[in-house]
C-alpha cells in the first residue's frame, strides 16, 4: 500500500498465503492493475492467519482489494467499476491458476485493514472456478482456501 500501516484506513486488504514461492507483479501508480508485492513491516500481524511459508498483499487496480469486489454492490458507486472488477478477477484467476501448478491449493485472508490483527471469522473452501462465477468477492475475516476443485 502507498499508506503507512492500516489505521486511516476503510478499505479491504487481501493477503495470499502458498507453500512455494510465488512471482512478484509490481504495482504502477501510471497504470493501476492487479499487483503482487512481499508484505510490509506493519502485515506482519497477518503472519498468524497463516500456516504457509510465503505470504504476500495481494491488490487491484485500486491499490487495495476493493476493487476484487464488483459483485458486492455496496462498494459500486461507478459503472467503470465494475468493469474493473471482472478484469481485477480475469487478473487473479490468471495469477492463481498458474500458482495452482506449483501448489496444490493457496489460501487467501480478506479483511478491512484496521482489522488486520483480528482473528478470522470463517474459513472456506472454493474452487478456482468461483473467481470467474460473476458473484464471487472477498469477504472479510475469511480463510478462503483455494485449488483446482473445492473439496
Amino acid at each position: 500500500n502507498d499508506v503507512v500501516g492500516y489505521e486511516e484506513v476503510m478499505c479491504l486488504i487481501v493477503f495470499i498465503g502458498s507453500n512455494n514461492p510465488l512471482p512478484l507483479i509490481p504495482w504502477n501508480p501510471e497504470k493501476p492493475a492487479f499487483h503482487v508485492k512481499p508484505i510490509e513491516e506493519y502485515d506482519k500481524p497477518v503472519l498468524n492467519h497463516f500456516k504457509m511459508p510465503y505470504v504476500y498483499y495481494i491488490g487491484a487496480n485500486e491499490a487495495c482489494g476493493c476493487g476484487f469486489n464488483g459483485a458486492d454492490s455496496s462498494l459500486i458507486h461507478e459503472p467503470n467499476e465494475l468493469v474493473d472488477s471482472h478484469k481485477n478477477l480475469q487478473d487473479l484467476y490468471e495469477y492463481v491458476n498458474r500458482a495452482l501448478v506449483s501448489n496444490p491449493y493457496v489460501v487467501f485472508y480478506s479483511c478491512e485493514a484496521s482489522d488486520i490483527d483480528k482473528r478470522p471469522t470463517e474459513a472456506d473452501r472454493i474452487a478456482i472456478t468461483n473467481f470467474k462465477s460473476g458473484d464471487f468477492y472477498f469477504k472479510e475475516g475469511v480463510v478462503l482456501t483455494v485449488s483446482l476443485r473445492a473439496t
